[in-house]
């Protein structure tokens, strides 16, 4: 999605692999995201989109397909200098309309911001009601100190 001449979301290829593990480091030693190591971002590569303005890589973001119908949105985030510029609401869109065009009906994410994808119309729901397969996740943010991450879902058409 060409958005103007300097600025494109599109999907991530190999050779921007290197670039994601820097925009998702900062994040990870913070503990915002989960770990992702670099062999979890090449075998995943095909579920990264990327945000590029002058040619240069400032956001990424992922998304996991469950199961028929259910998927979760993951490490959505960008260099520090480019939060709050309306950057990171042309990677959601792109990710929803990319689900959306895959006919996943239920989009999930953990996150411990629950009000920024509020904004995208997902609402918090109670971890129990949430797909088993998110377990994994909670479970390794449950073994960080201080982690405390919300179950967000958007129903989709």
């Amino acid at each position: 999605m060409q958005i103007n001449s300097d600025l494109i979301v599109r999907d991530a290829t190999v050779e921007d692999i290197f670039f994601i593990i820097d925009i998702l480091r900062p994040y990870i030693e913070s503990r915002q995201l989960l770990d992702k190591s670099q062999h979890d971002v090449i075998i995943n590569i095909s579920n990264y989109i990327v945000i590029e303005l002058d040619g240069g890589i400032i956001g990424c973001g992922s998304f996991y397909i469950h199961y028929k119908g259910t998927a979760e949105i993951r490490s959505l985030a960008l260099s520090k200098q480019y939060n709050g510029l309306g950057y990171s609401k042309l990677m959601m869109n792109y990710l929803v309309n990319k689900l959306e065009s895959l006919k996943v009906k239920e989009i999930y994410c953990l996150t411990m911001i629950p009000e920024y994808f509020k904004k995208y119309g997902f609402e918090e729901i109670p971890f129990c009601k949430s797909p088993e397969v998110l377990n994994n996740d909670y479970a390794k943010c449950k073994n960080i100190s201080g982690c405390c991450v919300n179950v967000m879902l958007k129903v989709v058409n």
